[in-house]
């Protein structure tokens, strides 16, 4: 069995395209999706409309799996912010001794709703050190520095992008060659590895989760506050209540790589 472990964004859109239209040396049978729960609703909506159909036209299967309780019931990182009262499970700012955003926290979503959950995924299907099962990374060749070997003996990753030579750039190409829109960008709607336009954007557009943002970085703020004597912040020029004084004159467009790949910085 080989598989993906597909984020939904850029560069695993163009794989699975490549798929579609018979050009990716070695196919994948099962494609991946680690579900956070929180995905910008874009992502959903291009999973419905673009991903499984095109996974199902070339006879491969695309699985959602999700965060689960011992219960068995999902959840979402949201749900377990607000159930354990003291989570921080998302690499918000720290506040620099200026009062400003300074280092991040450290990104347990990348291994509590990423790693571990395709992980499981991969045991539980029969995966093992005397059996190990491939899984595909969607890192392009201008990101190669994330690429890496396994750090567990029953999986294998692997990297049909970077074999073929694939940009980001020619990620873009094989989409629209392939006959589909651009695929929207993968991240939590409250990634805090967002630019500022895309906090404008998210303001813009679906004012609801941005609401809902300043809301989480309040929360979190308070929580860290009682902890540490510290604020945190969710943009890493300022309060997302005060965006229209970040940057109000520049073009803040850079943002680090996306969980497009699945697994985020892994």
């Amino acid at each position: 069995m080989r598989t993906f472990s597909f984020g939904g964004g850029v560069q695993s859109t163009a794989v699975l395209a490549l798929q579609s239209m018979g050009e990716l040396a070695e196919p994948f049978d099962v494609y991946l999706l680690a579900d956070t729960g929180d995905e910008h609703p874009d992502t959903y909506d291009y999973l419905e409309a673009f991903h499984r159909p095109l996974a199902e036209s070339c006879g491969a299967e695309l699985h959602t799996l999700k965060k689960t309780w011992k219960d068995g019931s999902t959840y979402s990182i949201l749900e377990n912010i607000d159930r354990l009262k003291t989570a921080i499970p998302i690499p918000v700012y720290m506040e620099g001794d200026d009062g400003r955003p300074g280092k991040p926290w450290r990104r347990h979503c990348t291994q509590d709703w990423k790693v571990e959950v395709i992980d499981k995924w991969l045991r539980k299907n029969g995966a093992t050190a005397d059996a190990p099962v491939e899984c595909g990374m969607g890192i392009s060749v201008d990101e190669i520095h994330r690429a890496r070997p396994s750090s567990v003996d029953y999986k294998i990753l692997t990297y049909p992008l970077l074999d073929a030579g694939i940009t980001r750039a020619g990620c873009y190409e094989i989409i629209n060659r392939a006959g589909l829109p651009p695929a929207p960008r993968s991240a939590c709607f409250y990634c805090p590895f967002s630019s500022t336009e895309r906090w404008r954007e998210l303001r813009k557009n679906r004012p609801d989760l941005f609401q809902r943002a300043i809301e989480l970085e309040e929360e979190l703020s308070a929580r860290t506050q009682a902890r540490f004597g510290t604020r945190v912040f969710l943009s890493r020029t300022g309060r997302l209540a005060d965006l229209d004084d970040q940057l109000a004159f520049s073009f803040d467009l850079d943002e680090p790589d996306s969980c497009d790949s699945g697994h985020c910085f892994t």
